[in-house]
């Protein structure tokens, strides 16, 4: 891979224009490095109090009606979703974007147990249809280029006139919006878990995140 110069290329370029947009991001506050100390600070006690702010957080929610399940393994939390998938004879599952379902491996479960499932992040859709992990945890297809993503879309019958984003955006959604419709179970990560309110909260960017 590190011999491959167009490919080091794609990645340095990516990384670039990620770097632009980010610091365009950082007009937004008063005090961006403040700010940014505040967010490692609070993440660092969350982690290292996890035993207290979960069961915190499990109180909130099932006072907010939501059921809870606990998994100590890869596989405990396969089989719970599975037994939750059978008990709703359910045929077709739509995710969102979960970097802890593909460490647990659970599209191969859903799959192996006859599922239809479809990824709904715009990176994570393009590799499934490539049947590839993703290739990095918050860019999953940059390894690609444009024109890779329209022949692909081309070879999928998903259609896309040409190799401006939008164009490539567009053409995924329709047909991820008739997956949102027609599906029988919905599944998200989430950013934050508010172990305060009860809450969860989704962050995503092209719109293709589930809406709990």
């Amino acid at each position: 891979m590190t011999r491959d110069l167009r490919h080091r290329g794609m990645m340095q370029s990516t990384l670039e224009r990620y770097a632009a947009v980010r610091d365009k991001s950082r007009g937004a506050f008063q005090d961006y490095q403040g700010a940014r100390q505040a967010a490692a600070e609070r993440k660092w006690e969350a982690v290292n109090h996890l035993d207290k702010y979960l069961e915190e957080l499990e109180a909130k929610l099932v006072a907010r009606g939501t059921k809870v399940h606990w998994a100590s393994t890869g596989e405990q939390a396969r089989e719970i979703i599975l037994e939750i998938v059978r008990e709703k004879k359910a045929q077709s599952f739509i995710k969102s974007k979960a970097m802890t379902s593909e460490e647990i491996h659970l599209n191969e479960a859903l799959e192996k147990e006859g599922l239809t499932v479809v990824e709904s992040d715009l990176g994570e859709f393009i590799v499934q249809l490539r049947k590839e992990p993703p290739y990095h945890i918050i860019f999953p297809s940059m390894h690609l280029s444009r024109g890779e993503i329209r022949e692909l879309f081309e070879r999928e019958n998903i259609g896309a006139a040409s190799d401006n984003p939008e164009d490539l955006t567009m053409a995924a959604r329709r047909v991820l919006r008739e997956k949102y419709i027609t599906a029988d179970i919905g599944f998200t990560g989430a950013n934050f878990a508010i172990a305060e309110t009860g809450m969860i909260s989704v962050t995503e960017n092209e719109g293709a995140s589930l809406k709990c």
